[in-house]
């Protein structure tokens, strides 16, 4: 008796951990990034907030972010894009990222790679326009 006792408890025991990894098992999301218009957002970058695992969408517009768990929070982000944070359920991710044409406008990058205000730069500063 006392041996088939040992057993059944050592059996629930090892469901629940067993249980446990499976709950928690890391899975591959995929999707589509695209903007407002439809068009791919080549380039964009998806990651899992907090951690360094993250991908970039490929030239179709389409992705894949190994090692994610329900319930993280995937960011999707592009210059130029405004952001998107997206709580992982278990299904593919389609995003459409909206423009942000406030974010590009006076910003100077220098030789150096450094970003400054174009009022505070002091020196003659050449201009692209969008069109």
């Amino acid at each position: 008796m006392k041996n088939l006792f040992t057993r059944i408890a050592l059996t629930v025991v090892f469901m629940v951990i067993g249980g446990g990894f499976f709950a928690n098992a890391q899975t591959t999301v995929k999707g589509t990034v695209k903007d407002a218009a439809g068009q791919p957002v080549i380039g964009a970058s998806v990651f899992v907030q907090g951690t360094h695992n993250g991908t970039i969408v490929e030239l179709d517009g389409t992705y894949a972010l190994q090692n994610v768990k329900n319930g993280d929070k995937i960011e999707f982000s592009c210059i130029g894009y405004t952001s998107q944070v997206l709580v992982f359920n278990g299904q593919a991710l389609n995003v459409v990222l909206e423009e942000d044409s406030e974010m590009l406008e006076g910003t100077v990058v220098t030789a150096l790679g450094i970003r400054k205000d174009e009022k505070k730069v002091g020196y003659a500063v050449s201009s692209v326009d969008a069109s």
